[in-house]
Formats: structure tokens, sequence, C-alpha cells
């Protein structure tokens, strides 16, 4: 299928280069040319939401009425997830009672890709919806994101597992391994980028592969060793709201995304900031950087 970024709806910028996961974008696009719903599952921060996108971008010639993402991370009540997902395709005015089916019956003459990112708290919900739609709507096909399964018939799963480690000691294989690749890609745009010439395997070890890092690597890192230890602390939307920041968003953009107001976006970082220690926003994004959260 061609590229056709133009054919792309609802999904942010990327801000940061996409590195790693070449076979893994390789494999889900494969996937949702032979089936029509592929669940692509693995744990907060493993990177599916950013997979998706790229897989998005790389599919987007092959529907001739676009991709479209619908996302559910602020999504508090089931019952709403296809009046959600209905307005992110431009879909107003769906029934309350028997939503799922009404939108599926809406979208039963265009042919489509619809992603759905971070479905696991709305988990039955989605699932009731992308019933509907392989059932009223055949040429759409749906790619969805969570930390557990839709558990539906017709569900293909493709599980993300953690980027590629070197053995230890073993610096010539370091630079082809993803994870590495990953860290120095995001060092060399932060002031710890001297970090990798000095001593490069520790503590890439260590950060990407989700461990707590050594005093020395947090040091090495520009980050204080409460920021490192309150970033375990974290609830799943404050963590959100970090990986944001990082990204270059603003208060604004970030209560636009996550349909909160800028008041509980300042009240979420005012936690953020309280239980690491990172009062300035560069803090918080060396934090996300450390952290693989971007």
């Amino acid at each position: 299928m061609a590229d056709a970024t133009g054919s792309l709806h609802g999904f942010p910028a990327a801000l940061t280069s996409f590195v790693g996961r070449a076979r893994a974008v390789e494999e889900v696009a494969t996937q949702l040319a032979q089936d029509r719903l592929v669940t692509v599952t693995g744990p907060g921060g493993a990177g599916k939401t950013r997979l998706a996108g790229e897989v998005a971008r790389r599919v987007a010639g092959g529907f001739a009425d676009g991709v479209w993402l619908a996302e559910l991370a602020a999504v508090t009540d089931p019952a709403q997830v296809a009046a959600v997902v209905g307005s992110a395709l431009g879909i107003r005015d769906l029934p309350s009672v028997a939503a799922a089916d009404a939108l599926a019956q809406a979208l039963s003459r265009r042919q489509l890709l619809l992603v759905l990112d971070n479905c696991e708290h709305v988990i039955g919900a989605a699932a009731e919806l992308c019933g509907w739609l392989l059932l009223g709507a055949d040429d759409v096909r749906v790619l969805a994101t969570s930390r557990e399964p839709l558990r539906i018939a017709g569900e293909v799963r493709y599980r993300l597992g953690p980027l590629t480690l070197p053995d230890p000691g073993d610096l010539a294989a370091a630079a082809q391994c993803e994870a590495v690749r990953l860290f120095a890609d995001r060092a060399t745009a932060t002031e710890f980028a001297l970090l990798l010439a000095v001593q490069p395997e520790p503590p890439v070890r260590e950060v990407t592969a989700g461990a707590e890092p050594t005093a020395y690597g947090a040091a090495g890192l520009g980050l204080a060793a409460g920021g490192v230890a309150g970033l375990a602390r974290l609830s799943p939307r404050e963590r959100e709201l970090v990986t944001l920041v990082a990204q270059g968003r603003t208060d604004a953009q970030i209560a636009a995304q996550l349909y909160i107001t800028v008041r509980t976006v300042s009240s979420h970082l005012d936690r953020v900031r309280d239980k690491t220690g990172c009062r300035r926003r560069a803090d918080l994004t060396r934090l996300a950087l450390s952290a693989g959260l971007v």
C-alpha cells in the first residue's frame, strides 16, 4: 500500500524521529492487509501508540476514505465510546441507545482504517464497538492498541515486546540494537548527549530496559534521583501528561487533546512536580526521555 499522508485524519504531527520497530511496522501492516481487526498489545510505555501511527502512515494509501484516529485515553464513561469515535470520524448525533450499531451502519459504505488508541480502560465497550463494525461495515478495518486484547471473534493480536538490547559488554553490537539507537537519538537532542561518549552501555541498558537507573546513570542524565524514583509513583494520567509535555505541548494543547480543562492540567502537573522534584518543563522532558516515554 502506498503512503498517503493527506489521507490521515486526527493524527498529531510526529515531533521526534521514529527509531526501531521497522519489523513491527511491516508485520502489523501485513496483518492488516489480511485481517480486519488487529490489536497491538503490550505494557504501558511500550510504544503501541507510536507504532500504530507509523503503521497508519504506511497503509493510508490503501483506504479510499482514509485512516482515522480515535483516542480513547480520556474517555471515562464506557457508554460514550461510540460517540467519541463517531465524533473523531465526523459523525454526530448518534443515538444514546445502540450507538455502536448506528455507527456501524453509518460506516457501511465507507472504506477506511479506524485506529482505536488506548482501549484498555474501556475494553468492554471498545470490543462491542469493534464487533458491530466487523458485522455491519465490511470495508472498515480496525487497528486497536491496548494493554490487553479485545477478545472477540475476528481479532488478531500482535504482542509488542521490549526493544532489543545488546548482550552485556558487547559494545560492537550495541549500535545496532533498537533500544540503544532510540536512546542515542533522543539523547542527541538534549544536554546529556555527552553521556554516550563517556560510557555508553551501562546507563543505556538501565534506562531502556525499564530498570531504575543507578545513581551514576541518573546523575549523568542530569536527573535528580528523586525524579527517577518519583516516576514510578505517577498515575497513568500523570505519566501521559509528562509524555505530552515532553512532546512540546502547551497546557492548552494538552487540555484540548485529553478533553479536560487547563486548570485540571495545571493541577496534574503540580502533583507531578511534587512527586518528581522536576520544577521546569525541561526537567520533565529529560525525565520522559530517560524513561522512554517519548
